[in-house]
């Protein structure tokens, strides 16, 4: 079954991170220690426009640069094809730079701490709803195998 989605990630930033220590999974996770909530809201909706949403690669006003996208379908529970689990209650999946520091603070059963030896690609594919984050792809929209 083909479905289309146009409308869940517009404003999309290409482009890739630099290579580091990741968090990937629902930013909403990583706390206030880690990531400012009201900052990231900044990011995704500038000046509180929640017509001009942004996703892909944006950039705080610490200088961080970090990857964001809409899932298919909201909150839930998503897989990449590793096995891992994503868990998502802000309808949004990502990959957030981590330092040496900070590692102790994540909760791994909630997302994945990754290691990019070499800058990496994230994108989102509105069609299926598999975001990409290099080498883990992370299916978002469970229905788009099925039959109609």
């Amino acid at each position: 079954m083909k479905l289309n989605n146009p409308l869940r990630n517009p404003n999309v930033n290409p482009g890739a991170l630099a290579a580091g220590i990741y968090y990937i999974g629902d930013l909403s996770y990583l706390g206030d220690k880690i990531l400012d909530w009201d900052e990231y809201i900044n990011c995704i909706a500038p000046n509180g426009d929640w017509n001009n949403v942004q996703s892909g690669i944006l950039k705080t006003s610490k200088g961080e640069y970090f990857a964001t996208f809409s899932t298919y379908y909201g909150d839930g529970s998503f897989y990449d094809q590793y096995d891992n689990e994503y868990m998502v209650d802000s309808g949004r999946l990502g990959a957030f730079p981590l330092t040496q520091e900070q590692l102790p603070d994540i909760d791994t059963s909630l997302g994945n701490v990754v290691v990019f030896d070499r800058d990496f690609t994230c994108e989102y594919d509105e069609e299926t709803g598999v975001m990409r984050f290099e080498t883990y792809f992370i299916e978002t929209n469970p229905y788009y195998d099925d039959d109609e």
